[in-house]
């Protein structure tokens, strides 16, 4: 119906009506598109298939957790606490080191929320080391 991938985003916002800065257009879905657009073509086969899988995990979380009656402050919430698990499931802590830092330099700084970056480095070193 013309709303896979990255356009999936523009098509929840036509529902939810949170607006050019809210989460789903202003940050998921430009952060879909950038990813798509530009990472994309530079990591290893194994980040992009990565990233396929992100952008899917990330779409069904949205989905199975939210409706149209959903406000934007819970999509938010919901889609922000998905992405470590999103990441994680789809195998972030076994790409290599070159990938990483082409996943991270697409990323806006003040954008990571902190949260996630804690969440996801305290998965991979659960899955390294089996500790924590």
């Amino acid at each position: 119906d013309g709303c896979a991938l990255c356009e999936y985003y523009r098509c929840r916002e036509a529902r939810s009506q949170c607006g050019a800065e809210g989460y789903l257009v202003g940050y998921v879905g430009k952060y879909c598109d950038r990813f798509a657009t530009v990472a994309e073509d530079k990591v290893s086969e194994a980040a992009g298939m990565w990233l396929e899988d992100v952008r899917a995990c990330l779409v069904e979380e949205l989905e199975d957790l939210t409706d149209d009656a959903t406000s934007c402050e819970e999509i938010e919430a919901v889609g922000i606490a998905s992405h470590s698990t999103c990441y994680v499931q789809a195998g972030f802590c076994d790409l290599g080191l070159f990938d990483w830092f082409q996943i991270v330099h697409t990323i806006d700084p003040g954008d990571i929320p902190l949260q996630q970056v804690l969440v996801t480095g305290h998965a991979c070193l659960k899955s390294w080391f089996g500790i924590l």
